[in-house]
């Protein structure tokens, strides 16, 4: 019994370890591929990742950067949109300079959920902590902050 116990820790430390891996568009299935093009039929540079959860298309549209992460059979998760950190809501900017002013800004990015919700997600990298993602909300409430493994920084 200990054995299998320590055999299933070990088989979800892989799985929850495992990275994002890089896949051709012909690997990701037809009704995630459909959902895609029907969102956003111009669409350009997609690259297409497998996640745990589902899947990532990274794309650039009408000059921009953005994300959307999917479900297995295709539902939307998010989207993320790249930003610039002048880009930011105003309150989310004064809390950075009040609260993470030792901190240097790596990425930003709008992330919108289809129920409409929206959170920014910051990566900050500190001189003496690891990097994180900072989540705020709009009026700069801080709702979460996230670990950052190497892997992740790139």
């Amino acid at each position: 019994m200990n054995k299998l116990w320590i055999l299933g820790l070990s088989l979800f430390t892989f799985l929850a370890c495992a990275p994002r891996q890089a896949i051709a568009q012909d690997e990701v299935p037809t009704g995630v591929q459909q959902r895609f093009a029907s969102l956003h039929p111009a669409a350009r540079k997609v690259e297409w990742e497998s996640e745990d959860d589902g899947y990532e298309a990274e794309y650039k549209l009408d000059g921009r950067e953005y994300s959307d992460t999917y479900s297995t059979v295709g539902d939307l998760l998010e989207t993320e949109e790249e930003l610039k950190k002048k880009d930011l809501p105003a309150a989310i900017r004064s809390t950075l300079q009040r609260d993470f002013a030792d901190h240097e800004v790596e990425e930003v990015a709008r992330i919108t959920y289809p129920d409409g919700r929206i959170l920014y997600e910051v990566e900050l990298e500190g001189k003496d902590d690891a990097a994180f993602d900072a989540l705020f909300r709009e009026d700069g409430t801080l709702v979460e902050r996230i670990p950052l493994d190497e892997e992740d920084e790139d």
